[in-house]
């Protein structure tokens, strides 16, 4: 899948949440705003009020100022709360629909990943997915809108100005996160594949370090454990510094769009195109406009790891169903039951060896019959087939004479049951398994 084809799904699949998202967009212009407001007429008012003017002249500007000071961090209260309740609906819903589909898939399309693997797609990546809307979608809506209104406050003042402040802001919220994101895109893809490689070696160790350690193998896989966790350690801290190469070039944008208006406005007072007051607006509004692209080069960054995560993510979701339901199941025979399989061929992977080739028996009522056979000889794999977790690959499985893949599999199931051995129940004493 296309890395754009990748957001345009997420997007899609937010659909629902849409209108907390624009409201979390509203308030958060409303706080940027109010700082943006607030800088301007503190500093209108710094350098009204060093004129010694009657108070009732800076009235309005004190209200202002303290409405805009309120307002700024109750606007961002709000946009903090009503993103992060959209936000989590959306990860509530995904998450959902992956535990939804691994139930379809298990236990026959569980061989595709790994164990690890498959844990740190059910919570890393799916947690990862969470950045698109709280640190790239909103940050991105919000900086367009203030940013915009800041130039044309700015263009209003003295035209130079504004045009300054609009190559600053370009540089810092457009080449910034593309920089940002051209270096950040092979960092953040070795780092969630080492994450994903990590996770797997983690869980694979703990659950075979009983035979690791007697087979005194635990050395060599704690050897390798300590490789993948400095590999990504290494990973982790170039993607930290992509990140500050785009902070950097934020900032050096930032400092140049002062200097900038401080240079095409001392010129514009002294030819009277531009009253003195209004100089300190010109030359501190850059410092409240570059607050709302600081952030961007982060989110180019957190970009990429969306697109990753939710490649593999979506991986999950697209995996075919090991076994066809039918679109119109056939009703289950009645008891009593003759369980038939003939020419039976089946395998976990479509590259893999088949583990069963050729298997026929009969099961008639009150007969019984025991399948015996090393390890990877095809006894769960024929269990899977009868109780319709895996599809067969040729020939049939027939109860009463009807094929089990004309039944529903949850049917199979009332009739077909498996009693597992679980192997902790019997490696104590016979006592304490007399009292489980």
């Amino acid at each position: 899948m296309r890395p754009g084809g990748t957001v345009l799904r997420l997007l899609r699949f937010a659909r629902p949440a849409w209108g907390r998202l624009t409201l979390a967009v509203l308030f958060g212009v409303l706080a940027l705003g109010s700082g943006v407001g607030l800088m301007a007429t503190s500093a209108w008012l710094i350098s009204r009020a060093a004129q010694h003017p009657p108070v009732l002249m800076l009235m309005v500007a004190v209200v202002a100022v303290r409405a805009f000071g309120l307002g700024r961090g109750v606007f961002r209260y709000v946009e903090r709360l009503v993103g992060h309740d959209a936000t989590f609906r959306i990860l509530a819903d995904l998450r959902a629909r992956v535990y939804e589909r691994l139930e379809r898939l298990a236990p026959g399309g569980l061989p595709a990943f790994r164990g690890g693997d498959l844990l740190n797609r059910l919570v890393a990546d799916v947690d990862a997915v969470q950045d698109l809307f709280l640190r790239v979608l909103l940050p991105c809506t919000v900086a367009a809108v203030v940013g915009g209104a800041s130039v044309g406050l700015a263009w209003a003042l003295l035209p130079s100005a504004g045009a300054v402040l609009l190559v600053a802001l370009l540089l810092a919220g457009v080449a910034a996160p593309w920089l940002s994101s051209t270096m950040a895109r092979r960092a953040e893809r070795r780092t969630t594949d080492l994450r994903a490689e990590l996770t797997s070696h983690v869980v694979d160790t703990l659950q075979g370090a009983p035979e690791l350690i007697a087979y005194g193998a635990s050395p060599a896989q704690l050897a390798e454990a300590t490789r993948l966790d400095r590999a990504f350690t290494r990973a982790t801290a170039r993607s930290a510094a992509t990140a500050g190469v785009g902070a950097a070039v934020s900032a050096l944008a930032g400092g140049l769009a002062v200097w900038g208006g401080l240079a095409v406005g001392v010129p514009a007072v002294r030819s009277g195109a531009l009253d003195g007051v209004l100089l300190a607006v010109v030359v501190l509004l850059p410092l409240a406009a570059f607050e709302v692209v600081a952030g961007l080069p982060l989110a180019a960054q957190y970009l990429e790891r969306v697109r990753r995560s939710a490649t593999r993510v979506f991986a999950v979701l697209d995996d075919p169903e090991p076994v066809r339901e039918p679109d119109d199941p056939v009703p289950p025979p009645a008891a009593p039951y003759t369980l038939s399989v003939q020419n039976l061929r089946a395998r976990w992977t479509p590259t893999a060896p088949y583990a069963l080739d050729d298997v026929s028996l009969e099961l008639t009522p009150g007969r019984r019959c025991a399948i015996v056979g090393p390890s990877g000889s095809g006894k769960t794999t024929l269990t899977a087939v009868l109780l319709r977790f895996l599809e067969p690959a040729s020939g049939r499985v027939t109860l009463n004479g009807v094929d089990l893949r004309d039944l529903a599999g949850d049917d199979v199931r009332r009739v077909v049951g498996l009693c597992a051995q679980d192997a902790h129940l019997f490696d104590s004493t016979i006592g304490e398994n007399v009292r489980l």
